[in-house]
């Protein structure tokens, strides 16, 4: 019984993880997409479609998060 006990706190151990990667990488994601739409903001000139992808890449992100720790 008390090696069943370790085996489901390792495994417990392993989810977690594997949820703070999921999230770390959903984050990653994010930065990345809101750093293209800073780019792409500022080669068109445009700040209000900046403002308008960056919430959308928060949004993205967001969704992305909520589905990586819905999974773990």
């Amino acid at each position: 019984r008390a090696g069943g006990g370790g085996a489901t706190a390792a495994g417990a151990a392993a989810a977690r993880r594997q949820q703070q990667e999921s999230a770390a990488a959903a984050a990653q994601l994010a930065g990345g997409m809101l750093a293209l739409q800073q780019v792409i903001g500022s080669a068109l000139g445009a700040q209000h479609v900046s403002a308008a992808t960056a919430a959308a890449a928060a949004a993205a992100a967001a969704a992305a998060g909520a589905s990586a720790m819905g999974q773990a």
